[in-house]
């Protein structure tokens, strides 16, 4: 998500030095690798919601959205601009990020199709644990997401066999992680939960706590440097902190 110039301002509750930040490194980072320390570190299922850019729709149906989660990381990455083009008489494939609307729902995901066949489609986040519940068909799909600006930068957006190819490299590399996170959980709840390198270290992370507005309110970052730390989305009380960092931080001092 891009903020609003006009809610860049201090917000009730938060230290003026967390005031939420338009166009920080902290917010291009803010999504990182998805690896927030949780009972499952991938954040089960995440979808990567949207919110549009240009009210008006161009003439040859090309729309434009910002992405704000990390569900499709690093293919994209909140903050990212997000070119999408229709269809038309073209089939969708295997391996094309799609912006789609689930069934039942107003919401509108950006996910890569990773099954398409008999006019039924389903998708999966890059950075997701598990495929997306979902039975999608033709008439759910918005368009094609063809280009990404980041930080300026244009860059096309593979699909196809060249994509099917990329999301499937970047969900092996998902589990893998997922998979040696479960080899040293223990060992990492332990150096937390003891708080034996808080006692022993010499040093502390020099960190600074920064607010982002977001739609569904404000979602505070703990950031040290042009690295994002961790995060406490809008309207939850619970920090989720990137992995290694959690044994290196007292959690009780934070807002």
């Amino acid at each position: 998500m891009i903020p609003n110039p006009k809610e860049n301002r201090p917000c009730p509750g938060v230290p003026r030095s967390a005031a939420p930040t338009s166009g920080s490194a902290a917010e291009e980072e803010s999504s990182g690798r998805a690896a927030f320390e949780q009972e499952d570190p991938l954040g089960g299922n995440e979808i990567l919601p949207l919110r549009p850019a240009k009210p008006q729709i161009e003439k040859n149906g090309i729309q434009h959205y910002y992405c704000l989660g990390p569900s499709m990381n690093p293919s994209l990455r909140a903050g990212d601009l997000l070119t999408v083009a229709p269809y038309g008489d073209r089939g969708v494939r295997r391996g094309d990020v799609v912006i789609f609307r689930p069934p039942g729902e107003d919401r509108l995901i950006a996910h890569r199709i990773i099954s398409a066949g008999n006019k039924k489609l389903q998708a999966r986040g890059d950075n997701n644990s598990r495929t997306d519940p979902w039975i999608l068909r033709p008439e759910d799909i918005l368009g094609r997401v063809i280009r990404v600006e980041r930080r300026g930068k244009l860059r096309a957006l593979q699909g196809g066999p060249s994509g099917d190819l990329w999301g499937r490299v970047f969900r092996c590399l998902t589990m893998s992680r997922l998979a040696l996170f479960r080899v040293f959980r223990p060992a990492y709840r332990w150096a937390y939960r003891s708080g034996i390198f808080l006692r022993i270290l010499p040093f502390r992370l020099k960190s600074r706590v920064v607010a982002i507005q977001r739609p569904t309110g404000v979602e505070l970052q703990l950031v040290s440097g042009r690295f994002v730390l961790g995060r406490r989305p809008a309207g939850s009380k619970q920090w989720l902190i990137k992995r290694p960092f959690k044994p290196f931080l007292d959690l009780n001092r934070l807002p």
